[in-house]
């Protein structure tokens, strides 16, 4: 049943992501909340579920984006497996240290996005930065305790916490 229900939970996020996006902002700075998701997957699934998980939101986000093809699979997956061995390695799930890894790993997905969409033109122009990072990372730094908290909630009920019984 999870394997029915996670894809299209998935797809429906990416989905109601864009059009938030396209409502809210204009479609200029979406507010990724997959990437807040992908956050979550490392902290609380296995390694390989949780690859598989990151990489297929990666690749929704692939094709509903228009971006460089691969480029959220292959940030999203190695988001995924940094913070998924930061977690394995440190007990750190306080509201201050989630707000961090969102807003670094927020960062990183920026540049890299600007990086990217450069690529073609060959211009690299970092003014672009800050549009995306006031619009865009801080309500995710804001929302991420909110959205782990929520999670939680609907992962103890679906039995997507595997790794919860490690840290205990």
């Amino acid at each position: 049943m999870m394997f029915l229900t996670v894809p299209l939970a998935l797809f429906l996020l990416v989905v109601i992501q864009n059009l938030l996006a396209d409502i809210l902002f204009l479609g200029r700075s979406p507010l990724e909340l997959s990437l807040l998701v992908v956050i979550y997957l490392a902290f609380r699934m296995n390694l390989v579920r949780g690859g598989i998980i990151s990489s297929f939101l990666g690749f929704l986000m692939d094709c509903l984006s228009g971006t460089v093809t691969g480029i959220y699979i292959f940030i999203y997956f190695t988001v995924f497996s940094a913070t998924h061995y930061i977690a394995h390695h440190l007990y750190g799930e306080g509201d201050w240290f989630i707000i961090f890894l969102v807003f670094f790993w927020g960062v990183v997905e920026s540049f890299f996005l600007l990086l990217f969409k450069s690529l073609p033109t060959g211009v690299f122009c970092l003014s672009k930065w800050g549009e995306l990072l006031f619009p865009q990372i801080i309500p995710l730094c804001v929302l991420g305790p909110f959205v782990f908290r929520a999670l939680d909630g609907l992962g103890f009920i679906y039995g997507v916490n595997e790794r919860s019984s490690e840290r205990t």
